[in-house]
């Protein structure tokens, strides 16, 4: 999306994203529970909350980066934050007690 030379491009780009999203939204919950089963209610109380205030701040925050750089900036942030997340990996969450 941040690569896009065009807002053409950028919305015919849109159905992948959100195939993409679909597909983590579909497991999200049951990778979470497999990873912490012994903190189930906690780590789902936690991944709610996140989800709540990215909801809510989300869009604040690209307001106000808008007022500083172009679009493609915004998504160029969050592909580099999201490939730093995942290449984290999973072993990683603070409610693993190993």
């Amino acid at each position: 999306m941040a690569v896009a030379p065009t807002y053409t491009i950028f919305l015919l780009a849109l159905p992948l994203q959100g195939t993409a999203a679909v597909a983590f939204r579909g497991v999200d919950r049951v990778v979470l529970s497999h990873l912490n089963t012994e903190n189930r209610g906690r780590i789902y109380t936690v991944y709610t909350l996140v989800w709540a205030v990215g909801a809510v701040l989300g869009p604040q925050l690209v307001s106000v980066t808008l007022i500083i750089v172009d679009w493609r900036t915004i998504f160029l942030i969050l592909t580099l934050f999201r490939s730093g997340c995942c290449c984290r990996g999973f072993s990683q969450t603070p409610f693993n007690s190993g």
